[in-house]
């Protein structure tokens, strides 16, 4: 959970110099070794790239999917208690 706490920051420019296939050719500590997300991305299928979304388009996305479950059982969250 080390990785968790990192202060480190990946921007839009590694999805954007990498394809999906290529950084799953990382292991899970490469790729967390590169920080954690500045914004909100989404897969495009056409360029195989994640892409920069805004902020209220990823909630008009997540609320669309959280609304189709069948039972607010079916949602798993992640939260981060914020350390200093």
């Amino acid at each position: 959970m080390a990785f968790v706490l990192t202060s480190r920051r990946v921007t839009r420019d590694l999805f954007a110099a990498r394809t999906v296939r290529e950084l799953e050719q990382h292991s899970d500590y490469w790729l967390e070794e590169q920080g954690r997300l500045t914004e909100p991305m989404r897969y495009d299928v056409a360029s195989d790239h994640y892409v920069p979304i805004a902020w209220e388009e990823a909630f008009v996305l997540i609320g669309g999917e959280l609304r189709a479950l069948e039972s607010p059982d079916q949602a798993e969250f992640y939260t981060r208690t914020h350390f200093e």
